[in-house]
């Protein structure tokens, strides 16, 4: 099984969580059409790391996406391609990280704090 397609970046280690905050398509200037996708890395205590782990020059396109049939009953929201670039540093940031919490943002607006339960590539999926 491709290790981009094991829920890279969305899975907690006990189950699927999504966010307080809906990853819609169409809300609060979220629009996946005009989307710059930023990704960092949170601390144990909640704060959210200055340090951009991935930024929207990384990110090739986002795509919303409500069953698709490799994941069953899960809800996935979107699928994220990223860059060459980007796929490198998210397999090295994934892989170093496996456990700990992500925060992901939307022009500017946060949209989701997924945990990462494995190393991923150049693709992940937000649930």
């Amino acid at each position: 099984m491709n290790r981009v397609a094991v829920l890279a970046f969305a899975l907690v280690l006990a189950g699927v969580s999504k966010s307080s905050q809906s990853l819609a398509a169409n809300d609060e200037g979220r629009d996946l059409a005009y989307c710059k996708l930023s990704v960092y890395g949170v601390e144990k205590d909640g704060t959210i790391n200055p340090k951009r782990v991935l930024g929207p020059e990384h990110v090739k396109s986002i795509q919303a996406v409500d069953e698709p049939p490799s994941l069953g009953a899960v809800d996935v929201e979107w699928i994220v391609k990223l860059t060459r670039e980007g796929g490198k540093l998210n397999r090295a940031y994934s892989a170093s990280n496996i456990g700990n919490q992500i925060a992901l943002f939307c022009n500017g607006h946060e949209v989701s704090r997924p945990y990462i339960a494995d190393e991923s590539g150049d693709e992940f999926v937000i649930f």
